[in-house]
């Protein structure tokens, strides 16, 4: 970029930021506030691997 541009995704961690330290925001606990959030797949999870494979194989 040149030295006066600044790219969007720097402004979007920039207000990121700014929401959760300031914790006032709708995003304000994306990142610090992990029971809003769903819920991760378990590893004793079964994966049905053929989704997606044209061969069905």
């Amino acid at each position: 970029f040149p030295g006066w541009e600044r790219s969007t995704y720097t402004a979007a961690a920039i207000v990121l930021a700014a929401d959760a330290l300031s914790g006032v925001g709708p995003a304000a606990h994306l990142f610090t506030d992990h029971s809003r959030l769903p819920s991760l797949m378990s590893t004793g999870d079964t994966v049905d691997d053929t989704v997606g494979d044209p061969a069905g194989e």
